[in-house]
């Protein structure tokens, strides 16, 4: 490293340095030259770094030194790159290869660090070291972080994949958080509340073909509750390993935990993780459109303790929709699901009525084959929440029922 005269270095920095702000201060009507000028000012800026890394001892992210792996993989690049945004990094030359060490000291005095490319700083590896061997001081150090950088009512959970083998988890704040008053959310908020009252948790699966308002129920009913909530879009996690999940809800310790579209995630590795919820945590909500894919041993209390179908869009959720200016509409869309009352109204805003009166008709023909597909995949229906004639279901799906009142569905028989 003494080989180095820095003092030199720095000089001939500053004067190509001086050079290329000149150069760009003439290259304006020389487009061609800009990418030159950005070239020159990448390789300053490299220089400059690896100077100051000259300055600093090499280290090394080994046993050795004192630092071990945290086997938290999935969490790790949304870990790293939080710490990078939030923490002051030391940045330093790798003691056995051309990498960068970069380590954080959190307010307790733990360091943590990591590597990444020299010359990009893109993190290699997405793997994160520690300071201390202690795993229950290093959970809730992570955990405390995270809870302090993420501090919502609501967040969402997803991953997402960076190569054919890799999936990473991130979280941020569940901004689709609409909610909307219903009778069917009223009825089991007032149903919930009695069973929070007596300290019984509870699961719902909330099922019904898109469109009719289920995840828009599900998050009125946590907002009414006034419940922190964990929301997990269960699509993106069919490969990742449950251990994953069950480590979000220890960070953030939700009241509620929503599942959306639970129906295409891989059902049957989720029976151990239900359970679990169910004891530790209040509330489970989940969302389908094809209960036929689900594992039966899911539909089961103590996994899911209420079975909720969902039909159509309550008539006040639907004026609300519409607007004033188009309430007239609500006799013919009423039973619609949201998407096509949505794009009815975007076709109008350009449409004349002619024009709008067709693109009626050519919706009204798309819901009916997605209604006949939904009914001929044989779902099972599901009762509808409570007896007092709420959201009760479109003629469309009733189907016959036994002298007993009972409604036979996939061989099941629901009261």
């Amino acid at each position: 490293m003494k080989m180095f005269d820095v003092s030199k270095i720095r000089g001939a920095i500053r004067t190509v340095s001086s050079v290329n702000n000149a150069v760009k201060s003439i290259v304006s009507v020389y487009d061609g030259s800009h990418r030159a000028v950005d070239v020159v000012s990448a390789i300053i800026s490299i220089a400059e770094l690896g100077l100051d890394l000259l300055n600093k001892k090499a280290i090394s992210l080994e046993a050795s030194e004192g630092w071990y792996k945290i086997q938290c993989d999935d969490f790790s690049y949304f870990l790293i790159n939080t710490l990078q945004k939030r923490c002051q990094v030391n940045v330093y030359l790798d003691s056995d290869s051309e990498s960068r060490v970069n380590t954080v000291t959190l307010n307790d005095g733990v360091k943590f660090g990591w590597y990444s490319d020299f010359s990009t700083g893109k993190i290699e590896g997405c793997s994160l070291y520690c300071q201390c061997t202690d795993n229950t001081t290093i959970n809730s150090l992570i955990a405390d972080f995270l809870r302090n950088e993420l501090a919502f009512d609501h967040v969402v959970v997803q991953s997402t994949k960076t190569n054919s083998h890799d999936a990473y988890v991130f979280f941020d704040e569940d901004k689709l958080f609409n909610t909307y008053e219903s009778k069917t959310a009223s009825e089991c908020v007032c149903y919930l509340q009695k069973c929070m009252s007596a300290g019984i948790n509870r699961s719902m699966l909330f099922g019904g073909p898109p469109g009719t308002g289920k995840s828009t129920i599900v998050k009125t009913i946590v907002h009414a509750l006034n419940m922190r909530s964990l929301r997990f879009c269960v699509s993106d996690f069919r490969s990742l390993d449950q251990n994953v999940i069950e480590e979000a809800i220890r960070i953030f310790n939700p009241d509620a935990v929503i599942l959306d579209d639970f129906d295409r995630s891989d059902s049957e590795s989720w029976l151990s993780t239900l359970e679990m919820l169910h004891t530790t945590t209040k509330l489970v909500l989940a969302t389908v459109n094809r209960t036929s894919v689900i594992n039966a041993a899911l539909m089961r209390p103590g996994r899911f303790d209420e079975l909720i179908g969902v039909y159509c869009l309550e008539a006040g959720a639907v004026a609300k929709i519409l607007g004033e200016k188009n309430l007239h509409l609500l006799p013919q869309v009423k039973e619609w699901p949201v998407v096509y009352i949505n794009e009815l109204l975007t076709r109008m805003q350009f449409q004349s009525e002619n024009e709008a009166i067709s693109s009626m008709n050519e919706l009204r023909t798309r819901i009916s084959v997605a209604q006949n597909q939904f009914e001929t995949d044989n779902d099972m229906l599901l009762p509808c929440f409570a007896d007092s004639g709420v959201n009760t279901r479109p003629a469309r799906y009733h189907r016959e029922q036994d002298v007993d009142g009972c409604m036979e569905s996939k061989g099941m028989w629901i009261k």
